[in-house]
This record gives structure tokens, C-alpha cells and sequence, in this order.
């Protein structure tokens, strides 16, 4: 659905308004491309593999009160952080890589 949608096509640099937000984008250990994402209750990170995206961590979102403005990275849980630091190999993927891993279908190398 909204998700798939979101994390096969949005560029961190161009969210929308609506539907999921991406956050970073990165490589994991596997040398898998993976994507944080967050919604209105959901935060976490997906990784791409031969068979789509898989999930490697989910969170409910904290609740911000109302009227508060955080940033996407600020929002995102303490667990699915945790399990990026743990995946992670390198840095995550400036502008140019994130589009260029979008136009090769995230496919791993």
C-alpha cells in the first residue's frame, strides 16, 4: 500500500504532505538498502531484499503534544534508532545516492 508506495519511490528530499515520511536511507551489514519511515502512530525501519521490503523494526510514535514541531529523526522511537545503529554500514545515503539506489529499484550491488 501507502508504505510500499512510499518507500519505493519518496525521497527523503521530497517529502509529502500526507502518507508515510522517509527518513534516512542507508546500507545495512547485508549490504541491503534499508529506509526509516514514520506515520502518524508508526515508526520504523525496512529493509529491501529480493522478495520487497521487509520490516526490521516497528514502534508505536510517541505523542507529541499538541503544538510541538519535531523533525522526523527527533520523533523516531528509541528502539527503531537502535536498530539502525545496529545495521548501519557507513553513512546513510546523501541526495545523490538515495535517488541513484531509487532509479537501480534498491536493489543491492
Amino acid at each position: 500500500g501507502a508504505l510500499a508506495h512510499a518507500l519505493d519511490q519518496q525521497l527523503a528530499s521530497a517529502q509529502t504532505s500526507e502518507g508515510p515520511q522517509i527518513g534516512i536511507s542507508f546500507r545495512d551489514r547485508n549490504n541491503h538498502y534499508c529506509r526509516t519511515f514514520a506515520s502518524a502512530r508508526l515508526a520504523g525501519v525496512a529493509c529491501r531484499e529480493a522478495s520487497g521490503w521487509n520490516i526490521a523494526a516497528l514502534s508505536e510514535q510517541p505523542r507529541e503534544p499538541q503544538g510541538t514541531y519535531a523533525t522526523a529523526a527527533s520523533a523516531m522511537p528509541d528502539l527503531v534508532r537502535q536498530a539502525v545503529s545496529g545495521m548501519i554500514q557507513g553513512a546513510p545515503l546523501d541526495a545523490a545516492g538515495e535517488a541513484r539506489a531509487r532509479g537501480e529499484g534498491w536493489k543491492a550491488r
